[in-house]
């Protein structure tokens, strides 16, 4: 067992796609150990957390898969909660919104919810550097609660493009910038 060792599975999970895949497959923590031992690489789940230096420096397909539910959250994610006029909300997203920072967005939504009905919600992803499907996912859990279209500031392209391969851009209403989503934000609060 060493750290040499991990290198050369993670090495592996980054260049062998369908390895990647049965890795990722595999749903409980000790199975999916075993498998990885199986395959000649005699290490533990620490060995591989310290042989990088952060997770989230991993490719995504890695560190949005593989270690499913065992990431850490993004050191650099914040989620803040903002209530502006008229019964409207911002929740500013700061980071990845991903697999390891999701949970942290549904407790924003839960603290909402617990404090009364959403009417307007507006999210601000104009800081956010990533989304996967998982984050994809907690917007139209927002846009559920939400009982006006949800809005959504984004200015990443990969996100905006994320945002459009998911046909969200046709459910949510998008706006480039954090003002952008404001105004529109206003504009519904004027037509409840």
């Amino acid at each position: 067992m060493s750290t040499e060792c991990a290198r050369g599975f993670l090495l592996r999970m980054k260049s062998d796609l369908d390895f990647f895949f049965r890795v990722a497959a595999i749903e409980d923590a000790g199975e999916r150990l075993a498998y990885i031992r199986s395959q000649g690489f005699d290490c533990t789940a620490e060995e591989i957390a310290e042989s990088f230096s952060s997770p989230h420096d991993l490719p995504p397909e890695v560190d949005r898969q593989a270690w499913k539910g065992h990431l850490p959250p993004d050191p650099g994610f914040d989620c803040e909660i903002e209530r502006v006029a008229r019964g409207g909300v911002v929740i500013t997203v700061k980071g990845e919104l991903d697999l390891a920072t999701a949970e942290q967005f549904r407790d924003a939504m839960s603290t909402l919810d617990r404090q009364g009905s959403i009417e307007r919600l507006a999210v601000d992803l104009t800081g956010c550097s990533f989304i996967d499907s998982t984050g994809i996912t907690v917007l139209i859990e927002a846009q559920r609660a939400a009982t006006s279209p949800l809005i959504v500031a984004v200015r990443a392209a990969q996100n905006r493009r994320a945002l459009q391969v998911a046909g969200l851009d046709s459910v949510f209403v998008i706006r480039e910038s954090r003002d952008e989503a404001l105004a529109e934000l206003e504009k519904q609060g004027e037509t409840t």
